[in-house]
């Protein structure tokens, strides 16, 4: 029995015992998290019958129905699996005893040695240089870190060791934009370049560093110009990693069959679970991982506080209403985020995270105005150039109050923040750690931080949502609340 491995896929040469098969196949298949998306689907539905809407209800049910039928995935077919799960599958074939030889045809790329720092960023911390030498040894796996603990100068390193074509994947413009600007400085603007759709297209060349966002890649598979892009490229570096469960990444494992070295970064919470086996199909397994409690207690990050503050609330059977009565333009929440402004003070830097624009945001903004407080507001209706520069002058305490939407999430260096006021609601472990995220960053003068909640009284979701947001709170930062 023979097992043939490749960058991207595994393959069995040869019939292994049903029972082991039997085992890979359960190892290997997960259940999809379906729940909330079915719930809003017949939501939409039992809303399009009350209209009489009948065409419309049919086809909300056929998307029910296809939900539901693919709620299990399976990893293993014929014999085939993704390399990334390698590991997973090595253990069941040891604990079955089974007799195989592996053939490794896997070539790793030669060191070109042309990659030279144009301004080398700091020493790497202990933990740092740990996660590097990791990653070195390994070739590819993900790296588990809390927000602010050094992720982008962890892959520099990496990218600077290796020195082969590299393209960087991220999930947003905002962090396309964060992390073109650190890459530059590192490296020099002669290695790297942001691209999008429109500049594959056109491009004759490419530099050795690439950065590019996931719809954008996703686009150039659809159109059949990913190929171009790809070509050449031996190292792919994805940031927020938790991100590559969608077929958006599992569909390109086929056009990565050259790919040798991969990585992944996560400053969320990663579950160790089933569902994770879609990311580590791409990546492989964790390598490293740095809970944000544990850089709190190194001093690498800010200590934060819980203030939980007490409301009216609004009950509705339906969890989008109950939601709409109390985070969007509700009296009682901007009534006390003003009091809470006034509160701590004009001076603090003060973030505020909503998670709609013109029911969230831009109400909350207006109000603020209206009481004589000034406030700026950036959303994905700004432009690129908007949003860097909101950011930017919130870091450098040109403005002290910050009002922003989903653009100030994953990976945005937001680091001067005083007071985080979470008006966003949710119930998400990813969002909520990535809110906090916020607020942890070291920042002069700055040792301890706030995070300002709400409990809507008498409500049913938004007072269950709050206990799992609280629990989020104390097991990944284990802060006083």
């Amino acid at each position: 029995m023979i097992l043939e491995i490749n960058n991207s896929f595994c393959q069995f040469r040869g019939e292994l015992p049903q029972k082991t098969e039997d085992y890979i196949t359960k190892a290997l298949t997960y259940e999809r998290d379906i729940a909330s998306e079915i719930n809003s689907l017949w939501y939409m539905h039992k809303n399009a019958k009350w209209k009489g809407n009948h065409g419309q209800a049919k086809v909300i049910l056929g998307k029910i129905n296809k939900l539901e039928k693919d709620k299990f995935v399976c990893l293993y077919k014929k014999g085939k699996f993704a390399t990334g799960l390698l590991n997973i599958v090595k253990e069941i074939l040891s604990r079955h005893k089974i007799d195989i030889e592996f053939k490794d045809l896997r070539e790793e790329p030669e060191y070109s040695g042309l990659l030279k720092w144009n301004n080398k960023p700091y020493e790497l911390r202990a933990y740092q240089k740990e996660m590097v030498d990791a990653g070195l040894k390994a070739g590819r796996g993900v790296f588990s870190a809390a927000v602010g603990s050094g992720k982008s100068i962890i892959a520099a390193y990496i990218i600077k060791k290796h020195a082969v074509s590299t393209l960087f994947v991220v999930p947003s413009r905002g962090l396309l934009e964060q992390i073109y600007n650190d890459f530059s400085i590192w490296f020099g603007k002669h290695n790297v370049e942001q691209l999008d759709t429109k500049k594959v297209r056109s491009a004759k060349n490419f530099k050795m560093i690439k950065i590019i966002n996931i719809q954008a890649l996703a686009a150039l598979n659809k159109s059949g110009d990913l190929d171009k892009l790809l070509d050449g490229v031996e190292s792919i570096h994805i940031d927020e990693a938790h991100h590559i469960g969608s077929a958006s990444f599992t569909d390109l494992l086929p056009k990565m069959e050259h790919v040798y070295y991969r990585y992944g970064y996560s400053g969320s919470f990663l579950r160790t679970g089933s569902d994770s086996l879609s990311m580590w199909s791409v990546l492989s397994n964790v390598l490293y991982s740095y809970p944000a409690h544990r850089g709190i207690e190194e001093g690498y990050l800010t200590p934060l506080e819980v203030k939980v503050h007490r409301l009216g609330g609004a009950f509705s059977r339906s969890y989008p209403k109950e939601y709409e009565k109390n985070y969007c333009g509700s009296k009682e929440l901007l009534d006390k985020i003003t009091e809470i402004i006034r509160d701590v003070g004009t001076d603090e830097q003060i973030l505020i995270l909503v998670k709609q624009k013109a029911k969230g945001g831009s109400l909350i903004h207006k109000h603020l105005k209206l009481c004589g407080i000034k406030s700026v507001f950036i959303s994905g209706d700004n432009t690129k150039e908007d949003i860097t520069r909101g950011i930017d002058s919130f870091n450098n305490k040109k403005i002290n109050i910050l009002i922003g939407s989903s653009v100030i999430g994953e990976g945005i260096d937001v680091r001067s923040t005083t007071h985080l006021i979470m008006a966003q609601g949710g119930k998400s472990e990813i969002v909520m750690t990535q809110a906090l995220g916020r607020a942890v960053r070291l920042y002069e003068g700055k040792t301890v931080a706030v995070v300002h909640d709400f409990e809507f009284v008498d409500t049913k979701y938004m007072k269950k949502h709050l206990d799992q947001r609280l629990d989020v709170y104390r097991r990944n930062f284990d802060c006083e609340i």
